[in-house]
């Protein structure tokens, strides 16, 4: 059972007026076998108002009833060996550069077959030997795929199941950033300036690909009773940052997408999750004349570890969650480096709530 899924428990907020960075709140926390546990919460932790938001303090509750085979997270620690994806497939978009690029790589090494999508074919070619040099021959195949594109999509899958035999992870990094609005970092367009054109390119890569590629992914999970659908999102002040364009805006709407796949998912024995770097990355999104010195920047290497755990069978039961690789720590125990890196999708636990009729 998913410990944390919207089905399997409900998280209620007790006489929590919206509360001030300063001020606590009891959360009760109800099982459908009747278990109820009182959390005592901060409100707003002083890394987490900087880093994410509010970090949920819901691991407390793992460590007061115990370890159960979902969430018995030091023994998954302690079978997460190199080939830990052995035997999985894993469908990377956005594969051929910075972040997805990298992602493929670690998955590679880590026993994935990897199919590496990308709409440059030059970029992808060198991307997918280089994942292949890393997880060994046949590990890897690429695909020129818009993922814009419905029937390119579902093309493509049905070529990697039959190529692979399965389609069990998908990872959405596709992305079109805020680097293709002249002088963005040095100069904030105002979004009355910005074309229509990229909007729409924008909102289509942004959201809509995730979405399509979702839904083609979805049923070939589902029919295996196993899988995972990572998406790649943004921190949440880049989401209202000024003169990005529709860059926020559809990480954003995104960021809200995968917590609505994850209660749509709810007991499929799939997930969906969303991982971010943490900051700005060392990738082209950051242009050369910003002037900020690359190895200040995080770089893409912090996706590999905790992209390796989401994917593999180690995150059982981890679903509608939000990591930040930069903040993930391999010296802490599982718990803990959930703790720290780990927040719930879409700030969920912010106390703002629609008032609905009884």
């Amino acid at each position: 059972m998913n410990w944390y899924s919207r089905k399997s428990c409900r998280l209620r907020y007790a006489g929590c007026a919206r509360p001030t960075p300063t001020t606590s709140r009891t959360c009760v926390l109800s099982r459908p076998c009747g278990m109820r546990i009182s959390l005592e919460t901060n409100a707003y932790p002083p890394r987490a108002r900087q880093r994410h938001g509010h970090r949920s303090d819901r691991w407390r509750d793992v460590q007061a009833r115990g370890p159960t085979r979902t969430d018995n997270f030091t023994d998954r620690e302690n079978v997460m060996t190199e080939r830990v994806l052995e035997g999985k497939t894993v469908l990377m978009t956005g594969a051929g550069r910075g972040m997805g690029r990298q992602m493929a790589i670690a998955l590679a090494s880590a026993g994935a077959k990897v199919a590496m999508i990308d709409i440059d074919e030059d970029v992808l070619s060198e991307a997918a030997q280089a994942a292949e040099d890393a997880g060994g021959q046949g590990a890897v195949k690429p695909f020129v795929c818009d993922v814009t594109d419905s029937d390119r999509a579902q093309a493509t899958a049905k070529e990697i199941v039959a190529a692979f035999g399965s389609l069990d992870v998908l990872v959405n990094d596709a992305v079109v950033g805020p680097e293709r609005i002249p002088d963005f970092m040095t100069r904030k367009s105002k979004f009355w300036e910005l074309g229509d054109d990229l909007w729409n390119a924008m909102l289509r890569v942004n959201i809509f690909g995730p979405q399509l590629m979702a839904k083609t992914c979805a049923p070939y999970m589902i029919d295996r009773g196993w899988g995972r659908i990572v998406n790649v999102t943004t921190s949440l002040d880049t989401m209202y940052l000024a003169g990005g364009g529709a860059y926020g805006p559809t990480k954003a709407a995104l960021e809200a997408h995968t917590m609505i796949m994850s209660q749509d998912l709810d007991g499929t024995g799939v997930s969906a999750n969303v991982l971010v770097p943490g900051g700005m990355v060392n990738t082209r999104m950051i242009p050369e004349k910003s002037g900020i010195p690359r190895e200040k920047l995080i770089q893409p290497d912090v996706m590999e570890k905790p992209i390796t755990w989401l994917a593999s069978d180690a995150s059982d039961g981890i679903n509608g969650m939000r990591f930040i690789g930069a903040l993930w720590d391999e010296s802490l125990p599982m718990d803990k480096r959930i703790e720290q890196a780990g927040a719930p999708c879409a700030w969920t636990q912010l106390p703002s709530k629609a008032i609905y009729p009884d």
